[in-house]
């Protein structure tokens, strides 16, 4: 009995081991990606595999959007910040503020929206993964290497899902790892889920929003990259410097 448990574990594993070997391919183009006017999406950071920050969006269309970022992990001490981009303007609120002040006019008009084609790869080096569903929907993962020295001291990642059904990007995760002299290995990845493509979804402008009395908003960024807020407000909090400097 157990010389027959032996040979179906070995069978099992060489079954499991040959699918991994097939799953995984380079592949010479990326599938084409159908464009999204609106629709919903989560996003996790986190450093060294601790988190940062969550955060979720509802999009009416590209110019008009709804943000709201959870600082978590090192940074749970960090109020919440909620954020709107319409229409060129962009407002933001903070904590239990109920007030909404303007960080930004007459941002540029996202650019139009279209599907993406087929795109050959190049001398990229694109892997097909192979099957997997992201939240029921089943997709195709590839894995797209950047950067990455022979040393093994830095690299760059994207991992896209393409949906097999509507072929939406349902999912995406970038990894960037760098053997800093100063702050040594630091590894950062971000992952975005999105779902409830081309939904109905509305987004207003807040009512009751005032002009900020000084030259920079949230988090000390200048009014010229608001886009940037959004990203860096978790790094430019004392949490995350100390942290940081810890690692040394």
């Amino acid at each position: 009995m157990l010389k027959r448990m032996r040979i179906a574990l070995v069978a099992l594993l060489v079954m499991v081991t040959s699918l991994s070997a097939a799953a995984a391919e380079r592949v010479d183009s990326l599938p084409a990606v159908k464009a999204q006017s609106s629709g919903r999406s989560e996003l996790l950071m986190q450093i060294n595999s601790e988190p940062l920050m969550v955060a979720k969006v509802e999009q009416e269309n590209p110019n008009r959007a709804y943000m709201v970022i959870r600082p978590v992990g090192l940074l749970s001490d960090t109020d919440l910040v909620e954020m709107v981009l319409y229409d060129g303007t962009l407002y933001s609120r903070t904590g239990i503020d109920t007030q909404w002040y303007i960080e930004a006019t007459g941002l540029p008009e996202a650019m139009p929206i279209e599907d993406l084609p087929e795109t050959p790869t190049g001398d990229v080096p694109v892997t097909h993964m192979g099957a997997m569903p992201i939240a029921g929907a089943p997709t195709d993962q590839y894995q797209i290497w950047l950067n990455s020295d022979a040393a093994g001291t830095s690299y760059l990642k994207f991992d896209l899902w393409v949906g097999v059904e509507a072929n939406y990007l349902h999912q995406m995760q970038l990894g960037m790892y760098s053997n800093d002299p100063d702050f040594g290995a630091l590894s950062l990845e971000v992952v975005q889920r999105s779902y409830d493509f081309d939904s109905s979804i509305k987004v207003y402008a807040p009512a009751n929003a005032i002009e900020r009395e000084v030259d920079y908003g949230l988090v000390g960024v200048s009014y010229a990259t608001p886009e940037a807020n959004l990203l860096l407000a978790p790094f430019t909090t004392n949490a995350a410097r100390t942290w940081l400097a810890d690692k040394r």
